[in-house]
């Protein structure tokens, strides 16, 4: 196991991301060019319950090409519910 610093890749603005986020939840948009000898990563927040095995969510990378990074789940249902479509300063895909 390797621990890496939490830092910002060189010539990304920090504070515009300070911003929008946190620090540990920005970094998470820079894993890519951060853990380039990493195949593939899993993040999610420490308020997320699995309710089946993770093995489940990290069988979806084999169904992945090589044109392909990123998977996404919809934050919330419930629209009343949702941060990102109530709160977001930012762009983020679909509704939810």
């Amino acid at each position: 196991m390797k621990l890496n610093p939490a830092v910002y890749p060189v010539g990304v603005h920090d504070k515009t991301w300070r911003n929008l986020f946190r620090k540990c939840a920005s970094i998470r948009l820079f894993l890519p060019s951060l853990l380039k000898y990493v195949d593939s990563v899993i993040y999610v927040d420490t308020d997320v319950l699995f309710l089946a095995p993770l093995d489940e969510l990290w069988s979806h990378f084999k169904h992945m090409n090589a044109s392909q990074m990123v998977a996404l789940a919809p934050e919330h249902e419930d629209p009343a519910t949702g941060w990102y479509n109530r709160f977001a300063k930012h762009p983020y895909y679909g509704k939810l």
